[in-house]
């Protein structure tokens, strides 16, 4: 009798320990808001490799931020990446046609390449 209980208790502990385990339903994943975030806070202390990263991370989540596609497009051009800047600076433009700051640093980018037409 006292080896099943024995047994039941090992049980039961191994079963608590799982289950203290697992991911707490109060933890949240990040949003697309937390990324741009955290990407704004990266640029500003001039981790361009991690601000794109995590404004890519946001893209994933939300692709519909045109302030979220500048914004990685000012890292990228920062780490000299102008295709992917440049790019950038497009999508910024083909969501929100009125963002002014877009069209700007996309002609400055493609005039670093060369790309500028007089």
């Amino acid at each position: 009798m006292e080896r099943r209980l024995a047994g039941s208790m090992f049980i039961i502990s191994v079963a608590v320990f799982f289950f203290a385990l697992r991911p707490s339903s109060s933890a949240q994943t990040p949003s697309a808001g937390d990324y741009a975030s955290s990407g704004a806070a990266d640029f500003k202390q001039k981790r361009y490799v991690l601000a794109i990263d995590d404004y890519t991370k946001a893209l994933a989540l939300d692709s519909s931020s045109a302030e979220v596609y500048f914004n990685r497009g000012l890292a990228f051009e920062k780490q000299k990446q102008l295709d992917s800047a440049i790019a950038d600076y497009s999508n910024a433009i083909l969501i929100k046609p009125s963002y002014a700051r877009s069209y700007f640093h996309r002609a400055g980018a493609l005039a670093r390449q060369g790309k500028f037409e007089n």
